[in-house]
């Protein structure tokens, strides 16, 4: 059985594409995508539709359920935050109803059988609210309140935006990363820059054995910010500064 993991698109259609044709000569059983598939990109509607006709099983994501659930007064007032209001709501505006129907349909957590004593359970932040950041160095303390009640060989989900795999007791922990918001973080100053490159993650399961892979695909992203100009995302340039390089 051979899973490949996207989450983080945030509707980056060529970091998406990168990541597709990264996978083209690979075996994979399923295709599962961690949410926030449409929020904060260029495309939100062509990623969407991408992983509807490719039969992803998607996740939802919290900026996922924004889109779809505008909330006044999500940004405050900093002028960094603002921008990012405004990008969400064109976002949202870009989303036709066929959009809004299948984001709707995203589920909160999805069991996938890896074989007959194995399962992988898949969410956004954590099984019990999309909203957890779930990281490398989360206590084991707190992973157990948040994996109550649930029991899985590999637990994966997105939302922060960073790959790692951790052992979490018998179990592992898995984050893909980010397809289309990708980052590095300065060592020193805690800054957080985006890259242009797509993270992704495949899993390996036969018999018992279980393996990650971790992969960093790069792209053109000139060519993105090029096409958030075109498309008319609001500061689009601004927004796309880090993938200028």
């Amino acid at each position: 059985m051979r899973v490949a993991l996207l989450a983080d698109i945030h509707g980056n259609t060529m970091a998406l594409n990168a990541v597709l044709s990264d996978l083209q000569d690979r075996r994979v059983d399923h295709l599962v995508s961690l949410g926030d598939v449409a929020a904060m990109g260029p495309e939100p509607g062509v990623c969407v539709e991408r992983l509807e006709a490719l039969g992803f099983i998607t996740i939802m994501g919290n900026t996922d359920w924004a889109l779809l659930h505008p909330q006044p007064g999500r940004w405050d007032d900093e002028q960094r935050t603002r921008r990012f209001g405004e990008i969400e709501s064109w976002c949202a505006a870009k989303l036709s109803d066929r959009h809004r129907q299948s984001m709707a349909a995203y589920a909160p957590t999805v069991e996938l059988a890896l074989g007959p004593d194995a399962r992988l359970l898949a969410y956004h932040g954590s099984p019990r609210s999309f909203d957890d950041p779930i990281e490398a160095t989360t206590p084991i303390e707190t992973l157990d309140s948040w994996f109550e009640q649930t029991a899985a060989l590999i637990y994966a989900g997105g939302h922060t935006h960073q790959p790692f795999v951790r052992r979490y007791r018998q179990s592992f922990v898995v984050n893909p990363g980010s397809v289309g918001l990708a980052y590095e973080q300065d060592a020193a100053s805690g800054e957080k820059r985006n890259r242009p490159w797509a993270e992704y993650a495949i899993i390996d399961y036969e018999r018992g054995q279980v393996a990650f892979e971790l992969r960093r695909v790069p792209y053109d992203g000139a060519a993105v910010v090029a096409l958030a100009v075109a498309k008319g995302l609001p500061h689009a340039v601004w927004w796309g500064r880090d993938l200028l390089g």
